[in-house]
Parts: structure tokens; sequence; C-alpha cells
């Protein structure tokens, strides 16, 4: 489990390209280097949780119906989780049971239109700000896609920033091999119970 300030540190240090002498020692420090982190935090954590469906940020949610129905299109709109409970939706993977049956569904905004029937179930990558939930790999690609988001701050070198980048394209590749052999995802069926669904 690594704490969020962990992360940050990491990075910073990364960037820097040496050791850290004088590490962060909580979010809320005033620093011109954490209050870059706090900036870029956020942006950096979401846009990598969306990129790829990371088996340690998926999440269930059965979807009840909206009481107005799209003015033309689907019969039925479904707003998309908002946190906490369940967690905020960053990206829809699957609707439905089956991966091989899936109902006629698009995205607008924050819905989901679909034809299929409510509470309409979904699968999808959650926005989970709880680092100590991440595995190892989703840990050091967002250690290094900070430090780039960081690096502009402490180097004009575009060398370092072109060498980082390569180096977080390897973790990338490297993070989505292993997770994908992590598991193969159960099949739903729609006689499941909600309770089995939600686990």
């Amino acid at each position: 489990m690594v704490a969020e300030i962990d992360i940050w540190n990491a990075a910073i240090e990364l960037a820097r390209g040496r050791p850290i002498i004088d590490p962060i020692p909580a979010p809320q420090d005033e620093t011109a280097e954490s209050g870059a982190c706090r900036r870029h935090w956020p942006i950096v954590r979401n846009r990598v949780s969306a990129a790829y469906p990371w088996n340690c940020l998926m999440r269930r949610a059965m979807l009840p119906a909206a009481a107005d129905a799209p003015s033309h299109g689907f019969p039925r709109s479904f707003a998309l989780p908002e946190g906490p409970t369940p967690a905020r939706c960053l990206r829809v993977v699957m609707v439905g049971f089956d991966p091989d049956d899936q109902p006629v569904w698009q995205q607008l905004g924050r819905s989901i239109e679909s034809d299929g029937a409510a509470p309409l179930p979904i699968t999808y990558v959650a926005a989970i700000a709880d680092s100590t939930q991440y595995d190892p790999h989703l840990v050091q690609v967002l250690v290094y896609e900070l430090a780039i988001a960081l690096l502009p701050r402490l180097t004009e070198s575009s060398a370092a920033l072109r060498q980082m980048r390569e180096m977080a394209a390897d973790l990338w590749r490297e993070a989505k091999r292993i997770d994908a052999r992590t598991g193969t995802p159960p099949r739903w069926t729609p006689d499941r119970s909600y309770v089995e669904a939600r686990r």
C-alpha cells in the first residue's frame, strides 16, 4: 500500500534526477513543489485511471432509469455514478451482464442512453482517490506520469523529458501486460443476484 504523498515524493525525486533531502511531509505542505503536485495530481490520476481498465479500479453498479426519457433515440436514460457510493464513474467498460450480448447504448455527458431494461448493470473504471487501493504497477505508472507533468518546472532539458516519456511508455506496456493476466472476469448472467453482481 502506497500513500498519495509517497507517490508525490517519488515523482519529484524522479523529475529532479536525485534523491530528495526534504520530502513533502503532507499534501497541504506550503512549498512550490507540493503546490505543483496538488495542481497536477488529480488530472494525472484521473487521466491514467481512465486510460485503461485497471483491475484495482473496476467497479460494478446497477443504474436506475431516469424519470424523464430521452427526447429521441433511446427509450431510457441512466445517470452514471457520481460517488461516493457507488464510486464516481470515469469510463464505462461494459453495459449488461454479458460482454458478448450487451444492449445497445450510448454515453451522453454523465448519462447512458440505452434500450436495456432498468436497473441497468454496468462495469466501469471508478475514480478511486485512495491510493492504498492501487496495485504496484498502477502506482509506478502514476509516479512517472506525475514526474512528466512536473518536469518542466524542474528542468529545461528536452532530452530528460523525452527519456522520461520513453520509460513511462515501457512501464505502461508492462503494467497492461501484467494487469491483463490477473484473471478472466466471470461472465455475468441475468439470474445473478444484485449482491453477487457488486462483488
